[in-house]
């Protein structure tokens, strides 16, 4: 039985094998060492650092802010309304005798011409009338042949003598009547005519069909609208403004007129008539703006903006964005030239345009006032101007 202190070969490469192990584990941990050493001779470096008081901050500058210095611009007001094109002429069609509608011949944006026929009545009574008083004529008028050949006979027989004074006269008599009874007969025929006439309803000139109120079979009223129809000529640009803008002028003011969907598309027009009567819905009062020589892009039913200006007059002119509110009522800041400094200044306003405020009073011609940036300031702050021209 071996000794365990006797030689084994697996033993022996087992031991050689830990050997060299460990060697290689010695020289990993010995640069560990190194380390410590530079770490302990660098602490009193770092210790120095971490003891040294924080930077300070930067000083906060003054806010930049767009001022504009105030002066005296011309001023013109203006109102911009919208309105449609209308006929200066409308036209209204009425029949003028009651009756059944038998037929329409015309549609809302037709063009007719003067004469043109647009609608008719039942005219199955006229027309009985008429055939009645034709035959009237005509039975009339035969009566007329036969007196004035029988009052020719009697004239002859007179002048020889063969009958008296007294059948000549009956002759004459009877001739006279007959030629009455012709200019009846004429006169129902021309009557008849006439109200078989009445059941057409024709154009009373050229234009455009505005509306009708016609349906077949619908009894119709005499004197009773049932198309419109708007003249050729001149349009009127029609709009409703407001009582106390309307009264605002004495005299009419010229009216620049553009199309809303071509802008670049105008025309001049002059009031020619402001309705004396106030729509009580909608509070409003119809102004008529004569386009003259309309041109042809100004079609019926073009919606239009109509621009009235009144006489410059000098004025100080802010952008809107200059504008805050302070206690009860509209200010701006105005910049203090020496200090820079800002303080709200109560403004009346005059007018408010798309982009700008117009004032009549509040800040004086030469002060420097805050143009953009305004809602960021409080009184008496300190400002870094970057000024804009008016």
């Amino acid at each position: 039985m071996p000794r365990m202190t006797d030689y084994d070969p697996m033993i022996g490469d087992s031991r050689r094998q830990a050997t060299r192990v460990g060697g290689e584990l010695g020289a990993v941990v010995a640069p560990s060492g190194a380390l410590r050493g530079l770490a302990l001779a660098l602490a009193p470096t770092l210790v120095l650092a971490g003891c040294q008081p924080a930077p300070t901050a930067a000083a906060k500058l003054p806010p930049v802010v767009e001022a504009q210095t105030v002066s005296l611009v011309p001023y013109a007001p203006s109102v911009t309304l919208t309105g449609v094109v209308a006929a200066a002429d409308t036209i209204n069609h009425a029949f003028r005798i009651s009756g059944r509608a038998a037929s329409r011949l015309v549609e809302v944006g037709e063009r007719v011409e003067a004469g043109a026929l647009l609608a008719e009545l039942d005219s199955v009574e006229q027309q009985a009338d008429l055939r009645g008083a034709e035959a009237g004529l005509i039975a009339a008028r035969a009566q007329l042949v036969q007196a004035q050949s029988n009052f020719a006979r009697q004239e002859e027989l007179l002048g020889r003598g063969v009958i008296t004074r007294r059948v000549h006269d009956q002759a004459q008599e009877a001739l006279q009547m007959a030629q009455s009874s012709v200019q009846i007969a004429e006169a129902q025929l021309a009557s008849a005519q006439e109200a078989l006439s009445q059941t057409q309803l024709r154009a009373k000139a050229d234009g455009i069909v505005l509306s009708y109120n016609l349906e077949l079979g619908q009894i119709v009223q005499a004197a009773q609208t049932v198309i419109s129809i708007a003249a050729d000529g001149d349009r009127d640009a029609v709009f409703n403004v407001e009582e106390a803008l309307a009264a605002a002028y004495a005299e009419p003011p010229r009216v620049e007129l553009s199309r809303l969907d071509r802008p670049g598309t105008v025309a001049a027009g002059v009031i020619r008539e402001i309705s004396p009567a106030v729509d009580a819905r909608t509070g409003t009062v119809r102004v008529k703006v004569a386009i003259s020589d309309t041109p042809a892009a100004f079609a019926l039913g073009t919606p239009v903006a109509g621009t009235v200006s009144g006489a410059p007059s000098p004025a100080i002119v802010l952008p809107f964005r200059a504008l805050i509110e302070a206690g009860d009522g509209p200010a701006v800041w105005v910049v203090d030239p020496e200090l820079h400094t800002v303080a709200a200044r109560p403004v009346a306003v005059k007018a408010y345009a798309s982009d700008a405020i117009i004032l009549s009073g509040g800040v004086d011609a030469g002060e420097i006032v805050v143009t953009s940036g305004a809602h960021l300031l409080k009184p008496g702050q300190p400002v870094t101007l970057r000024e804009q021209t008016p």
